[in-house]
């Protein structure tokens, strides 16, 4: 039946249940942020994988959990993020990309508030590149309430 329904409304039930896969590996990362915040991403990559996350999702959690949680921060302080972002393989090429498309940010983003409020979660956000240069803004003095982020760059895995 849940086929059926997934099918009518257009949606397969693999991409539903990816979804969900998704949120449990999220919830994973979020537990794992929570336990050993100092880890460094290929670290926490590794904690992922030894905890069952196939390796490129591990990557990919690692990447755009962060950017997910990070902008409920810049949201909050009125400040304009881009829809986009590029992504530079090996050979230095960049492609620009929506990170709605990329579907652990969108499952991260979709569900904020169900991962707002757990440990792990402020841990997860500070690891944001956005976050990070909204930090040395206001180390810097600036003040960036109503401003606008440049596009995030991110490195493509060969994994």
């Amino acid at each position: 039946m849940m086929e059926r329904l997934a099918r009518a409304f257009g949606r397969h039930a693999s991409s539903d249940d990816e979804h969900v896969e998704i949120l449990i590996d999220i919830g994973r990362l979020v537990r794992i942020a929570s336990e050993e915040a100092d880890l460094d991403d290929v670290a926490l990559m590794e904690r992922l994988v030894s905890a069952g996350v196939a390796r490129r999702r591990a990557w990919r959690l690692v990447t755009f959990v962060p950017l997910a949680f990070g902008r409920y921060v810049l949201e909050e302080m009125n400040i304009q993020v881009q829809a986009t972002y590029l992504q530079r393989n090996d050979r230095g090429r960049d492609t620009r990309r929506r990170l709605r498309d990329e579907p652990e940010f969108r499952a991260a983003a979709d569900h904020l508030l169900d991962f707002s409020e757990r440990p792990g979660f402020k841990e997860l956000a500070g690891r944001s590149a956005e976050i990070d240069a909204l930090s040395n803004a206001l180390k810097a003095g600036d003040k960036p309430e109503n401003g606008t982020m440049a596009e995030v760059v991110t490195w493509e895995s060969s994994e």
